[in-house]
């Protein structure tokens, strides 16, 4: 074995050894030294990436020996790692100056484009050819040989995507229209011809998710795609978006997934409801100023089922999708002041809460006490919840006229909000949990509840819950006159020692709370009673 196989070896060395293949005349593969190449680009020498005389030989290699499947397989994973290192390298580091342009390399990567476009058209498909004509970039090419690898990908993604044969429609193909995309809009400089290529690709992806929704790989693959093409931050510069005919159809899927879930085998009910989380993302997509308010409530009545499912996955795109709409209801028409309105977002509203409830006592409260991760994301949401529907929630807890069952908010609040000190030791979970109880406090939803559970938390014997339990309380009695009254018994029941730049903290910020033209002289009083007692 060549004792060098395992070496970090120097780009001239690799060369020399190159240069004794090629004076040799050797009808016989050079197979030792691409391993060798492999090798040192798996342990990190990039200085080979500078030099273009090796890769150029990969070239030559790989269509020499193209019936080779040893020298196919190592000559295509080199070409990937090369393509891909010099893209990394040349957006992030800006390595390449004038003196180490690629441009000696366009003669060889022409030659190769027919051959990789052969291969990644082969069935199966060759997964490094469809790599490499993904990663290219102007980091390896010149701008008008990018161009032409576009072209021709374009062709190809173009006929893929158009068969009609879903046993034709590799996964590959479809990830790879993005990078499609991203080279469509660097290489072509007319915005209209660069638009309609955009577009064509964005409905022959839409087209095929519905033509094949019911295969469970092709659809969840276009899906995910679909959601990154349409995700506005992620690729600011496309300007793709989701119509109302694009909705319909999402939904229209929807509803037939529920509808065969319901009649169907175990086995179909996991291979779509593995589609449904998908959809309900790419649902949120649609911006919401280009829809009515019938469709919202159309999206959230088709939608709102699926909250109640047993799917972890399922549940929270459900009530994200289901949330985003409703807040569109709730922004989108603040002139309208319809009290059907109202009631159909308190309703719907109260079932998240409800669906929360549930979800959380599943399996024995197993999300509560192993998925913290999950916990986190529903008790995010949650507040998501309080905040843009909290006065609703607070205007129908005192109309004896609506009939709803407050207690959700008990049962909420005694079970999954308070502050399990045995489960509940990240301190992210417990700055959340007492950020809910806050904001219910605050929107008068079961007051007398959260105060005495914010009592017991003070008295912790864990520091960090009672400090934060006690700045919770602070900050409710700062920020709502009518929790004044409490100072006393908090004062009281605090050890001084333990929480005396607390008390401190929070009688500064009264003071200058009080400063407020909203608050009356009860403020002043409790400052001139406690400004002598603690050092500030």
């Amino acid at each position: 074995m060549d004792s060098k196989l395992y070496t970090i070896l120097k780009p001239q060395e690799i060369q020399q050894e190159i240069d004794s293949y090629n004076l040799s005349n050797s009808t016989r593969p050079p197979i030792v030294i691409l391993k060798k190449i492999i090798l040192n680009l798996t342990m990190g020498n990039s200085q080979l990436i500078k030099y273009n005389k090796i890769f150029s030989f990969i070239c030559k290699i790989i269509l020499k020996f193209s019936n080779n499947e040893g020298v196919k397989k190592l000559g295509m994973l080199i070409m990937e790692m090369y393509v891909s290192s010099t893209f990394r390298s040349t957006h992030n580091n800006n390595h390449n100056n004038g003196k180490e342009k690629n441009d000696n390399l366009d003669i060889e990567l022409e030659g190769l484009l027919p051959y990789l476009i052969e291969e990644a058209r082969s069935s199966p498909p060759n997964i490094n050819a469809l790599h490499i004509l993904g990663s290219v970039d102007i980091g390896c090419m010149s701008l008008q040989l990018l161009k032409n690898y576009t072209n021709s990908l374009w062709i190809l993604i173009n006929e893929k995507l158009s068969c009609e044969d879903e046993n034709e429609i590799f996964i590959g193909f479809i990830h790879l229209s993005i990078r499609l995309i991203q080279k469509i809009i660097k290489t072509e400089f007319n915005k209209e011809l660069r638009e309609d290529k955009i577009q064509i690709i964005f409905n022959k992806l839409f087209k095929n998710l519905i033509k094949f929704n019911n295969n469970i790989e092709i659809s969840s693959a276009i899906s995910e795609t679909l959601i990154n093409l349409t995700t506005a931050n992620k690729y600011p510069f496309l300007k793709i978006e989701l119509t109302i005919f694009h909705v319909s159809k999402i939904i229209s899927m929807i509803t037939n997934l529920r509808s065969n879930t319901l009649i169907s085998g175990d086995l179909l009910l996991i291979n779509h409801f593995n589609q449904i989380p998908s959809l309900l993302t790419l649902l949120t997509k649609f911006k919401i100023e280009n829809s009515n308010k019938s469709l919202r409530k159309d999206i959230i009545t088709c939608v709102k089922p699926f909250m109640n499912d047993n799917d972890v996955s399922v549940i929270m795109n459900s009530i994200k999708c289901v949330i985003y709409f409703l807040d569109g209801i709730n922004n989108n028409d603040k002139h309208n002041n319809d009290i059907n309105d109202e009631e159909f977002n308190f309703k719907i509203a109260i079932e998240i809460i409800q669906s929360f409830n549930k979800f959380f006592s599943n399996d024995n409260n197993k999300i509560i006490k192993e998925d913290r991760t999950i916990f986190f994301d529903c008790l995010r949401n949650l507040i998501l919840i309080i905040i843009k529907f909290g006065k609703l929630f607070k205007k129908h807890n005192y109309n004896d006229s609506v009939d709803i069952d407050i207690e959700i908010f008990q049962i909420l609040i005694e079970k999954f909000i308070n502050i399990n000190e045995e489960i509940d030791i990240e301190p992210y979970i417990i700055d959340t949990k007492l950020e809910i109880l806050y904001l219910l406090s605050i929107e008068g939803i079961e007051n007398k509840l959260i105060i005495e559970i914010l009592f017991k938390l003070i008295k912790s014997s864990n520091n960090e819950i009672s400090y934060k339990s006690f700045r919770t309380l602070g900050n409710l009695i700062v920020k709502e006159n009518k929790y004044l009254y409490l100072m006393d018994s908090l004062i009281d029941q605090i050890s001084i020692n333990k929480n005396l730049l607390v008390i401190s903290i929070f009688i500064k910020d009264l003071s200058i709370n009080s400063n407020d033209d909203n608050n009356n002289n009860n403020n002043n009083k409790i400052i001139n009673k406690y400004i002598n007692k603690f050092p500030i």
